[in-house]
């Protein structure tokens, strides 16, 4: 009865870590050094996201900025302002995903 108990505990304790979308990789990759800007960032998750929550922001200009975003499935799509050069970008976002769970992220790149 008490392994029972206990082996009830230890997967109870477990549960929460089941739900975060883990980040899988980001398009350019977090660091990289570009010779061109993109139009877009992609953030790449390991579950699907919802698609009305999901902010994202870049900082330009000595503060952040709110980015246009979208969701395709299990990736957030930034869409990077046209009227913005910058030589390093840095952005953040918001996520949560389908049962519920929030995550937040950051990257950066640069251009040279």
């Amino acid at each position: 009865m008490m392994k029972n108990l206990i082996a009830i505990l230890l997967l109870l304790y477990t549960l929460p870590g089941w739900g975060h979308s883990k980040l899988v990789k980001t398009e350019p990759a977090d660091g990289a050094i570009l010779a061109t800007p993109p139009q877009e960032v992609r953030v790449h998750f390991a579950k699907l996201i919802e698609p009305e929550l999901h902010p994202a922001e870049i900082w330009h200009d000595g503060s952040w900025h709110k980015a246009h975003s979208t969701v395709r499935n299990r990736t957030l799509i930034i869409q990077l302002p046209e009227n913005v050069s910058l030589t390093k970008y840095q952005l953040r976002w918001s996520v949560m995903s389908k049962d519920g769970h929030h995550q937040q992220g950051s990257m950066q790149f640069s251009v040279q």
